[in-house]
């Protein structure tokens, strides 16, 4: 029995390292938004101005959350193509570890908000409770969503990183949870054109791109250790009851994980 705690001590204890890396990793993410685009630090020595938001770099302005991005409020019927397989993003999963399930269309009741390529996902429903998706872009299947989510894509293709970047702020976030309508405390929602009417100010592109450009390597690695801790976590799971059971022996499961943690 040591041994076999041990053995899943050693899964557990690389998911978590991923985690730790991950929230240092979207720190980072972060402290570059808010440095450049809320303080302006890089910025001020070429002049400031005002404007409704406050002082703003010379040659920024301010505008809305649509002149940047646009929704995409295309859906699909997942029943209609029973035996295929879709990544579906839905709010169980982001609260589970933000990876999306692989399903078949027969398993997945009711219609979807289908996922372009570029597509930030944030949630309509209790934005007290941020849930803010960058989609993993497999490449493997076809991606929707619960329609609780909303599919916003950038209007620049370099900016994809920056508006989950802006989705993900704290200023943001605080703004956007004061939209909600409702009475119920646990179903409060924001409407999608409330989103798009957020006053946000706007950089030129070529900084949208260059931030894309910096923070993109360190999004890409947090999804992967997303992805690498699921499959971390599949392997417990699975292992767990046959290392009690005798049915798969202590030294093939070290070799196992060894494989998948080198």
């Amino acid at each position: 029995r040591r041994a076999i705690a041990h053995i899943l001590g050693t899964l557990d204890d690389k998911i978590e390292l991923n985690r730790r890396m991950n929230q240092t990793l979207e720190a980072m993410a972060q402290a570059l938004f808010k440095s450049w685009f809320v303080d302006f630090e890089p910025f001020r020595d070429q002049g400031m101005q005002d404007s409704p938001l406050g002082e703003i770099p010379v040659g920024w302005r301010v505008g809305k959350i649509v002149d940047i991005a646009m929704l995409h409020r295309e859906s699909i019927n997942p029943s209609d193509y029973p035996d295929e397989v879709f990544d579906h993003y839905s709010i169980p999963a982001f609260d589970e570890g933000r990876i999306p399930k692989a399903e078949i269309g027969a398993e997945i009741r009711s219609n979807k908000s289908w996922i372009p390529n570029g597509a930030v996902l944030i949630s309509k429903l209790n934005p007290r409770f941020p849930r803010v998706w960058l989609p993993f872009e497999s490449g493997l299947h076809r991606s929707l969503c619960s329609t609780e989510f909303l599919v916003v894509v950038p209007k620049r293709n370099s900016g994809r990183e920056y508006l989950y970047s802006l989705f993900c702020s704290d200023h943001f976030l605080a703004i956007f949870s004061t939209l909600v309508t409702g009475t119920s405390s646990s179903h409060q929602r924001v409407r999608p054109e409330d989103l798009m009417s957020i006053d946000v100010t706007i950089p030129p592109e070529s900084l949208i791109s260059s931030f894309s450009d910096r923070v993109r390597p360190l999004l890409t690695l947090v999804n992967h250790n997303l992805t690498e801790n699921g499959t971390l976590a599949s392997i417990r799971d699975c292992l767990l009851p046959k290392l009690l059971s005798g049915e798969i022996r202590v030294k093939v499961a070290e070799k196992l994980i060894k494989e998948q943690i080198a």
